[in-house]
């Protein structure tokens, strides 16, 4: 169908094509009234193609990170894909390993990163560019006690086995960094949360992203607590 090679065409070429026409129509109508109707025509098929244009492209992107566990043939217990589309993780845990992916834009194909549970040093959570919350191999329990009694009570869920949690009123960024036995990439970072527009923290939006990125984080402090076990 014409519409659907409408909305798999070059966003730019689409655009110029259906507003040459519009504006085409939008002169003759000065002849007849009839291009009037062919004229809102036009813009209609123009908002509707972009529409589904972006629809299309934000599918293709969140499918862009299966894509690239597949090519790797790594077999994803759990995934997330980042709110920016730039990076990504994923565990396996009958292999014991963790996937990160990266990226410098969408365009781009994934870098894959392929960890060991064992070589995880440091797992944090990052609000607004201070670290909130952390656990790392050498992390007390009674680290994670004290935090959740100044946390009030639910610190002991919200800031994992060990750390600090700071109340803010809005936040513009979350990301999960984890830190690892490599001298070549210590640090890998996944944004949860990457706005422009400060998100306030008592929104479902808010909780829903912190619920995903706290589950990743207790996560991997699990496996770190496992690895603390099995050195001892």
């Amino acid at each position: 169908m014409i519409i659907n090679k409408l909305i798999n065409m070059d966003r730019h070429l689409r655009i110029f094509i259906l507003f040459s026409c519009f504006l085409i129509s939008f002169f003759l109508v000065f002849v007849t009234p009839w291009f009037f109707l062919l004229m809102f025509a036009f813009l209609g098929l123009l908002i509707y193609t972009n529409i589904k244009h972006s629809e299309q492209y934000q599918i293709n992107i969140e499918k862009s990170l299966d894509k690239a566990l597949f090519k790797n043939n790594f077999i994803a217990d759990d995934s997330y894909l980042s709110d920016d589309y730039l990076s990504g993780i994923a565990i396996n845990k009958n292999q014991n390993k963790i996937a990160i992916l990266n990226r410098k834009n969408t365009q781009d194909d994934f870098n894959f990163h392929l960890i060991d549970f064992k070589d995880i040093i440091e797992s944090a959570i990052i609000e607004n560019d201070e670290t909130i919350t952390k656990t790392s191999k050498d992390a007390a329990i009674s680290g994670a006690i004290v935090g959740g009694v100044l946390a009030g009570g639910v610190g002991a869920v919200i800031a994992g086995l060990s750390g600090t949690k700071k109340s803010r009123e809005r936040a513009l960024k979350l990301t999960l960094s984890l830190t690892v036995d490599d001298l070549t990439n210590p640090t890998y970072e996944i944004n949860f949360l990457n706005s422009n527009i400060a998100i306030p923290k008592d929104s479902e939006i808010y909780h829903k992203i912190y619920s995903d990125i706290n589950k990743w984080h207790k996560t991997i402090s699990v496996i770190l607590k496992r690895n603390e076990k099995l050195n001892t």
